[in-house]
């Protein structure tokens, strides 16, 4: 289904933004909230049950 491609290509998106965010933000400032905030916004899109 088309809209269901639509979903998970929004998916795949929203994860390399993260991705990228964690690339190029200072280490201070992303280490302390990497587990806390980046990683918790990445399961919430593999879970989908």
């Amino acid at each position: 289904d088309k809209s269901d491609v639509d979903v998970e290509k929004a998916k795949s998106t929203l994860i390399l933004c993260y991705g990228f965010l964690t690339l190029y933000a200072p280490e201070e400032l992303i280490l302390a909230r990497i587990e806390k905030d980046v990683i918790k916004q990445v399961l919430n899109h593999f879970n989908t049950k």
